[in-house]
């Protein structure tokens, strides 16, 4: 079936620009009538304040799955570069203002996103968030998800259609959507689907988790390559997580991310002014909590592997890292996984860590054994949506391109990076002794 038959069919039914209109800012509170939960929209920056902090804050302790990219303390400074229009849908069993938080998620109403007139409500997602999970009350959760799929129904305004991204295929928030979804017999497509390494190791097999996860010729390389590091000088690992330290191991990651090849290709954080406001205000805001690690790799004193860790309850996300390229003959970056590895695993507060790396990326898979697959949904939301298909259509198509743009410019940077490298070492050569 041809999308202008889908159109076609789909305006016969119900023309979709006059039956969604703008979504009301700030709307009030409005009862799901199959739950009896109420749901209400509002900006994000409405929930920058002592009260909105502390009621959505007190939802993320509570979550069915922990989200640290949808909590306050990360979401709000997210605004700076990435989100001054997002809002949130948030769900409660009350009408008042300063009711107990069943649900929250940030999110995007996009009336163009596939360059046609067909609007959609996008979860929030951006280069430093690694998971699409709303934040869900374990105590009142299937109730909660059921209301959010009804958003359509009960909000004027919704779409009828949802996007979410890097949603784990299962665990306790994907299990009760999918029985949601196929009560109702509500439609969904996966895209982009990919397994990254996770630190979960089954229960008995924390001691030697290293050992088995490694073959000893391995060990006995990276054995080889510290050694080689420590022939230059004095070595040490370091932790930094005291309020009055981590502005300077923040700084001092970005100086090392900056002088590698993030910082030549434009990537790294340094190049963007307003991301350097975020990374340092989620890192205060999460350090202030006992929330965030830097851990370090130096030599006598200068940095040759760094990483940025975050915490929430009992688990560990591995946001950031980053290494001393003029050392990458003895894998500064993997010593020092090595080293977080076996932090994380002696530590019985941390049930599971997340690499929280992007497809394609495999160098956490040597370490980690285990794996969280993931995907894109594109759901249709209670009440029907007659061009969910057209809409799944046209997402595959964007994420096709989007991945075909991707690979361009991957191949692009690593061209121009090699001959950087060339020219380097041509000037070195001819330079006088």
């Amino acid at each position: 079936m041809t999308a202008q038959t889908l159109l076609t069919r789909a305006a016969a039914q119900r023309p979709p620009m006059a039956a969604e209109p703008p979504l009301p800012v700030a709307a009030p509170p409005v009862r799901c009538a199959d739950t009896g939960l109420y749901m209400r929209i509002v900006p994000l920056k409405a929930y920058d304040n002592p009260n909105g902090r502390e009621r959505w804050h007190n939802l993320a302790v509570r979550a069915l799955v922990p989200n640290v990219f949808y909590e306050p303390e990360f979401a709000i400074p997210a605004m700076i570069p990435f989100g001054d229009d997002v809002q949130l849908l948030l769900i409660a069993d009350e009408r008042g203002p300063d009711v107990q938080l069943l649900g929250l998620l940030p999110f995007r109403i996009s009336t163009r996103r596939w360059g046609v007139p067909l609007p959609v409500a996008v979860a929030w997602n951006h280069p430093f968030a690694a998971l699409g999970v709303p934040l869900i009350d374990r105590d009142r959760a299937r109730d909660t998800i059921a209301t959010l799929l009804n958003a359509a129904r009960v909000l004027p305004g919704m779409p009828r259609r949802m996007v979410l991204p890097l949603i784990p295929d299962h665990g306790p928030f994907a299990e009760l959507l999918d029985e949601l979804l196929q009560q109702d017999n509500l439609r969904e497509l996966r895209l982009d689907r990919y397994a990254r390494a996770i630190l979960d190791p089954p229960l008995g097999a924390r001691d030697h988790y290293l050992e088995n996860k490694l073959s000893s010729r391995t060990r006995g390389k990276m054995r080889t390559e510290l050694r080689r590091i420590e022939r230059q000088g004095t070595v040490t690992f370091d932790t930094i997580t005291a309020r009055d330290e981590i502005d300077e191991a923040l700084e001092d990651f970005l100086a090392l991310e900056a002088a590698g090849w993030k910082g030549r290709g434009g990537t790294a954080v340094s190049c963007s002014p307003a991301e350097i406001e975020f990374l340092r205000q989620t890192v205060r805001n999460l350090a202030a909590c006992g929330r965030v690690r830097i851990d370090r790799l130096r030599l006598d004193g200068r940095t040759l592997a760094s990483s940025i860790i975050y915490l929430t309850g009992d688990q560990a996300w591995c946001a950031k890292i980053c290494y001393d390229e003029s050392q990458a003959a003895s894998s500064p970056g993997s010593q020092l996984v090595m080293y977080i590895t076996s932090e994380l695993l002696a530590d019985p507060s941390i049930a599971r860590a997340d690499s929280c790396t992007p497809p394609n990326r495999p160098f956490m898979s040597k370490f980690w054994g285990e794996q969280l697959p993931l995907s894109n949904r594109v759901i249709e939301l209670a009440g029907g949506d007659p061009l969910h298909p057209l809409a799944a259509m046209l997402e595959q198509g964007r994420r096709r391109l989007s991945h075909a743009l991707h690979e361009f410019k991957e191949r692009r940077n690593a061209s121009q990076d090699k001959r950087r490298r060339k020219n380097d070492d041509r000037e070195k050569q001819s330079a006088p002794e």
